[in-house]
């Protein structure tokens, strides 16, 4: 019995120790895989970046060094509104292409549309100088190349005759009495004949019955208005020769780009006819005059022809580089990469080191047209990757998956009534974020909490830089800056609860023209009132939910007020209909 009872105790004594051991070894075990799974998240580097510039890139979160704005990890930059992720065959398929923006020195480039023209000073209008017959027609089609002194046609006049008569009598006499003979040749001469052609008539020894039409210059003859047989008188029309070693071209410039042209500016232009080829001219004359229908005025080139490649009427297309008065470096984008939706212009860049490929929505802001780029003002730095090709198959893509797109430039959000750029709104947006936070304060009425929102408030004011806004903006956004620094400083100070809200009724009245005038993203704002807060004097502001929670009284009167304004993601403002009570 003792033997067998101490065999048990050695069997119980067995199984406490190898639990025991076993509960060692899984417990060591785990404590590895926990520490190796330890290791491999703080092995996993976190990539930080911001949204509304996605090319900076921190190992930690903070502030963008650009816009100020709170950064966030970059596998949460995919699911925002203003970003896009396609696939590498969607992209093949809509052949989209990018490239970088780099700085450079802006250089304007104008082009203009023109023609090749005859020069207005070498064409010659010839005329009958005396009424007569046409007995022989030389050239009888337009088109016809002639040298100068060439025959035209002959015309036979008896007032010519006449007056070949009256020279060879003044010749018998040319010692005796010169100045009838030269008065005879002078008659002859009026009538357009040349000495060449009067010297022909004295060495003949008599009258000739048809005289000659010579052409005055080289060229082409343009047109032909004598036909064989035809009765002219004096003055009638009977050829146009025109010389074309040298022409005009002739561009029309658009009124923008007159003040950029100057005389002497040297002009690169090409002929649609002539492939291959590019022509040299300078500017030696820009009409005074603006054409009123066309809006254009005409810029001048004198261009030798002696080779005769150019023809009147030939298609020409101009290009000059113009000097700006801008000596530093700008960042410049092609034309191809914006979009256009009224005053606002629209782009998408590539998202860098993302899984995907990721396209992000921006609106920026731009400044000198250089002809085939534009200045960057504001929203584009350099190194960015931009959509050149495809862009506007982007934008069609992030319609159909309801993203921020060009037809719908906030999928959520409020637009205000000004056009400012997208960082503004988006810090604007941060700070009614953190504006939230101090109205949640009040209604817990929580004191020191309302004072330590609103030190964050006073930081993140700071932030909104009035430089990003312009002219009537411009001035709305520092009188407002003024009036909401005051009411924080007034809520930080104050020695009660009550003096909080008395201030934030200010703050808030004044944070709703903003969010009004400028707009936010990715917000649905409700303006509430109370028309019992402040002393019974009315109160609004500003919430980001339905729900009415009253700031101005917390749990005394928590429901005591009404929704008046929903600025929601339709982008429009919607007056909600006045309430018959108020909750208590």
């Amino acid at each position: 019995m003792k033997i067998f009872n101490n065999k048990i105790v050695l069997i119980i004594l067995s199984l406490v120790i190898g639990l025991f051991l076993g509960k060692f070894v899984f417990s060591n075990s785990e404590k590895g895989k926990v520490e190796d799974h330890s290791q491999h998240e703080l092995g996993k580097e976190e990539v930080w970046t911001c949204s509304m510039h996605p090319q900076i890139r921190q190992n930690e979160s903070g502030k963008c060094p650009l816009c100020g704005m709170d950064l966030i990890l970059l596998s949460d930059l995919g699911d925002t509104p203003l970003n896009l992720e396609m696939s590498q065959e969607a992209i093949r398929m809509a052949d989209i292409q990018t490239i970088k923006v780099e700085l450079s020195k802006p250089k304007k480039e104008v082009f203009m549309q023109g023609k090749v023209k005859v020069d207005e000073r070498r064409i010659s209008i010839i005329t009958s100088r005396f009424s007569g017959r046409i007995e022989k027609l030389f050239v009888d089609f337009t088109g016809v190349e002639v040298v100068k002194g060439q025959k035209l046609a002959s015309i036979y006049s008896p007032a010519l005759i006449t007056a070949q008569q009256e020279l060879f009598e003044a010749l018998k006499f040319k010692d005796d009495n010169p100045v009838l003979y030269k008065a005879a040749r002078n008659k002859l001469k009026l009538w357009n004949i040349s000495d060449k052609q009067i010297n022909a008539i004295e060495a003949g020894g008599e009258p000739k019955q048809e005289i000659d039409v010579l052409s005055p210059l080289s060229g082409i003859v343009t047109m032909r208005m004598a036909t064989l047989g035809d009765y002219v008188k004096e003055g009638t029309k009977l050829f146009e020769v025109v010389d074309l070693n040298r022409v005009w071209i002739v561009f029309d410039a658009y009124e923008s780009d007159i003040p950029w042209i100057k005389k002497g500016d040297k002009v690169n232009f090409k002929i649609s006819s002539v492939m291959g080829k590019t022509f040299e001219g300078i500017v030696n004359f820009i009409d005074p005059m603006i054409n009123p229908k066309t809006r254009t005025a005409s810029v001048r080139i004198d261009f030798n022809n002696s080779a005769k490649q150019l023809k009147p009427e030939m298609f020409a297309e101009g290009r000059f580089t113009a000097k700006l008065p801008i000596e530093e470096s700008k960042v410049i984008v092609p034309k191809s990469a914006i979009m256009w939706t009224g005053t606002r212009s629209i782009i998408y860049s590539k998202v860098p080191e993302t899984d995907k490929p990721t396209f992000h929505f921006r609106e920026i802001t731009t400044g000198l047209d250089l002809g085939t780029h534009y200045i960057v003002e504001q929203g584009l730095t350099a190194g960015e990757e931009v959509v050149v090709n495809g862009t506007f198959k982007v934008d069609a893509a992030a319609q159909l998956a309801g993203k921020n797109s060009m037809m719908n430039p906030q999928t959520s959000g409020y637009v205000g009534k000004y056009h400012v750029s997208e960082g503004f709104k988006q810090k604007l947006t941060l700070f009614f974020h953190q504006y939230i936070e101090l109205k949640n304060a009040l209604v817990e009425t929580d004191f020191e909490k309302a004072k330590q929102k609103s030190v964050g408030l006073q930081q993140k004011l700071k932030t909104l830089n009035e430089s990003e806004l312009h002219d009537e903006a411009h001035e709305l956004w520092m009188k407002s800056y003024e009036t909401i620094e005051k009411s924080l400083s007034q809520i930080i100070s104050s020695s009660d609860i009550d003096g909080q809200r008395t201030s934030f009724k200010n703050l808030s009245e004044t944070l709703s023209i903003a969010i009004e005038a400028f707009g936010l993203h990715g917000v649905k704002v409700y303006k509430d009132y109370c028309p019992m807060a402040v002393n019974d004097k009315g109160a609004f502001w500003l919430s980001e939910i339905e729900e009415i929670k009253n700031p101005y009284f917390g749990e005394k009167m928590m429901k005591c007020g009404e929704v008046k304004k929903v600025m929601d993601s339709e982008i429009k403002t919607k007056t909600s209909t006045p309430m018959s009570g108020h909750n208590h």
